[in-house]
């Protein structure tokens, strides 16, 4: 099946069937999500054992409360949490002028994944490892220069 036939699937589904009272917002999201989970179910050729295999690592992560950590170790950030402050946990850089900028920061602590826990075992699975260093992760915008002359 190809992305728009799998969409067509998908509302038929989901939404040509509805016989109640709809909250929008809630179908719209899930017809998305199947149809975004339908596509590399498709392409990959994902087996049935792997799709349940794969959900029922969600659940586990779930229980274990891994899925923060999981988020991060794959490269999602808090950013995404519109319930968030803009900027939570993160440093605002100005520079001057002459486009000089000091920064300054507190180191935070290192931390491993759990050795035994689900994100360890995705991580495993990419080849990675769960020891995250003390960091601080940088973001570099081009257009602060342009924003500063905007001020």
């Amino acid at each position: 099946m190809n992305r728009q036939e799998i969409n067509i699937l998908v509302k038929q589904m989901n939404v040509d069937t509805a016989i109640g009272k709809v909250d929008h917002r809630i179908q719209t999201i899930i017809v998305r999500l199947l149809g975004d989970l339908f596509q590399p179910i498709e392409n990959l050729n994902i087996r049935l054992s792997e799709l349940w295999k794969g959900l029922e690592y969600f659940m586990d992560a779930r229980q274990v409360n891994e899925l923060g950590i999981l988020t991060a170790g794959l490269g999602l950030h808090s950013f995404f949490d519109k319930s968030q402050s803009d900027f939570n946990l993160r440093r605002t850089i100005l520079t001057g002028a002459d486009g000089k900028y000091v920064a300054q920061t507190t180191m935070p602590v290192a931390y491993d994944c759990l050795p035994n826990g689900t994100t360890q075992f995705v991580i495993d699975k990419l080849g990675c490892h769960g020891k995250r260093p003390s960091h601080v992760h940088h973001l570099k915008l081009v257009a602060v220069k342009l924003w500063l002359k905007s001020l």
